[in-house]
């Protein structure tokens, strides 16, 4: 942040010397055209003076105003950026979230079932309705890795997704041990959106 804010200071004070030696590079120009003779045809009188006072301020003018067009339209793109780069962040934290919702569901249903079967094999349709409730956290994924692709540092988070998603490792966890591996991987998302936001292009 402070490397930015020098750069930018730095970017600063050279636009400034620019404009100021252009403020007195410009009136010495024109006093030494006026005054020293190199053309014969040259007149020296107010009007001519006048003339090219307004002709060089007039040159000045422009390139002053397509510096500050110029600078206005990448601190504009710069702003974009950012505002984009925020609002994916955001809906990748409310997708996690919702994710973390249905494979907490999907651990609750399943053990459900299994208390039910006591011990049994669960029923065959069971077993489908059951595959059906991992349907969302699937399409959370799916849209993630959409979003994401791009994205390098995005890779640890989705293969945890994935590895999450696994039928036979979570409805073998504990409700503590679960809990742990859904706060990890929502470290994960945290690390990554923290890493995303700082990134420039």
């Amino acid at each position: 942040m402070d490397k930015d804010k020098n750069g930018v200071v730095i970017k600063v004070i050279k636009g400034v010397g620019f404009a100021v030696a252009l403020f007195i590079i410009i009136p010495a120009i024109t006093a030494i055209i006026v005054s020293v003779s190199l053309f014969p045809c040259l007149e020296t009188s107010n009007d001519w003076i006048g003339f090219l006072g307004s002709y060089f301020g007039s040159i000045l003018g422009g390139i002053i105003t397509l510096l500050v067009m110029q600078k206005t339209l990448v601190s504009s793109k710069e702003l974009q950026r950012r505002d984009e780069r925020r609002q994916l962040c955001n809906h990748i934290a409310s997708l996690s979230s919702d994710f973390c919702i249905e494979l907490m569901a999907y651990r609750s249903k399943w053990k459900m079932l299994y208390n039910q079967a006591q011990g049994q094999s669960i029923d065959a349709e069971k077993k489908i309705e059951l595959g059906a409730t991992t349907e969302k956290p699937r399409r959370i994924m799916f849209e993630m890795e959409i979003l994401l692709c791009d994205v390098e540092a995005a890779n640890d988070c989705l293969e945890y997704m994935k590895y999450l998603l696994s039928d036979a490792e979570l409805t073998k966890k504990s409700l503590q041990e679960t809990e742990e591996l859904l706060n990890e991987f929502r470290q994960k998302i945290r690390t990554l959106i923290s890493s995303y936001l700082k990134e420039r292009h």
